[in-house]
């Protein structure tokens, strides 16, 4: 079966990686901002490498707001990336103190600069490179997660992370200097990862590919 996707472009990053993702996994893509064509798409994937703040005036600027904001009253199959999963929350503290697409409750936060263990040792803020997820198994069986072992390995880049209000939402996580980290929710159509899936080798292309349901 064919299978095809919209990424929607806010004019930030590099979104050509996750396109050359998703057409070894056999994926078809549009890269647009038109929200027509973004409408009319049944699995549209949010990317993001910018901030909180320039993401949310793109979305407004080109007309996306209620749409995304009401995404999971349509049956589109959605997938939202780094920054792509912080906007999905209500509200983040990214430079200003910035409305989100309150798709989630929750707000996105710093990642405290401090080793838990060592409250006076200073860690690396970005946090850039690979780390363990940590599947709840009992949400293992949800289809982004599908066939993926505890413990794997995918590739981050950040600042911010997510503080959520429901947990159950949560799919995954990682340990970063004692602090959790949110790495995947999942709420009936809306999937979500911080990390980046197209940087995270085999399997960050298992989870794509899970994203389509191509098992």
């Amino acid at each position: 079966m064919n299978k095809k996707a919209t990424i929607i472009d806010l004019e930030i990053g590099n979104i050509f990686s996750l396109r050359s993702a998703l057409k070894f996994c056999g994926i078809d893509t549009t890269i647009s901002s038109d929200i027509n064509e973004i409408e009319n798409a049944q699995n549209i994937i949010l990317p993001g490498d910018g901030s909180f703040p320039y993401s949310m005036k793109k979305i407004k600027e080109k007309k996306l707001f209620e749409f995304l904001k009401n995404i999971k009253k349509t049956n589109k199959n959605f997938l939202g990336v780094c920054v792509g999963m912080q906007l999905l929350f209500e509200k983040s503290f990214e430079h200003d103190e910035t409305q989100g697409l309150s798709v989630f409750k929750g707000e996105i936060k710093p990642i405290p600069n401090f080793d838990k263990a060592e409250s006076n040792k200073k860690i690396d803020i970005p946090n850039i490179g690979w780390h363990s997820l940590n599947i709840k198994q009992e949400n293992s069986s949800l289809n982004l997660l599908k066939d993926i072992e505890n413990f794997s390995n995918v590739y981050f880049i950040h600042s911010y992370r997510a503080e959520l209000v429901n947990l159950k939402i949560e799919t995954a996580f990682i340990n970063y200097f004692g602090h959790k980290v949110t790495a995947v929710v999942q709420d009936e159509n809306v999937s979500a990862c911080q990390f980046h899936p197209e940087k995270s080798g085999e399997t960050g292309l298992k989870i794509l590919k899970n994203f389509f349901k191509i098992y």
